[in-house]
């Protein structure tokens, strides 16, 4: 359930135009991968946090909450640079949108009744050439194990 969760993401992100080609996959956690300094913005890593077994459900299943880690790496322009606030506004910023826009809410692949939550984002990492956030999404699936 882990890795068909995380084919999933990884293709829907990769629907995003400025990621296609440009989605990895990382193993847990919440600091910042130093692959991720390195790379070319912008980019985006899915990561499995965590998962936790529910209580049993009425109708006598178990379900498994699941949560992922995404960090996305945007382009930062210097302040000083002419046009900083246009670029940041109207390219960069919009692209944290479009990674949430093609998951938040959307089915999950091969699965009926299951929708990914947007849980959130934070800015993790900042220096003169980047910013990487991380954005947290669930899905609650059932428990096959």
């Amino acid at each position: 359930m882990i890795a068909e969760f995380a084919q999933d993401l990884v293709t829907k992100i990769g629907t995003v135009p400025a990621l296609t080609g440009k989605v990895g996959t990382a193993v847990g956690g919440t600091d910042v991968d130093p692959l991720m300094l390195q790379a070319p913005v912008p980019f985006a890593f899915v990561i499995f946090n965590n998962d936790q077994s529910l209580d049993e459900q009425p109708d006598g299943r178990k379900y498994q909450l699941v949560k992922y880690n995404f960090m996305v790496g945007i382009h930062q322009e210097y302040a000083t640079t002419p046009g900083f606030q246009t670029t940041m506004l109207s390219t960069n910023y919009p692209l944290l949108d479009d990674v949430r826009k093609a998951i938040h809410g959307t089915g999950c692949i091969n699965k009926t009744n299951l929708l990914w939550e947007y849980g959130g984002q934070d800015l993790i990492y900042q220096d003169q050439g980047r910013q990487i956030f991380i954005q947290q999404y669930s899905i609650i699936g059932l428990n096959t194990l």
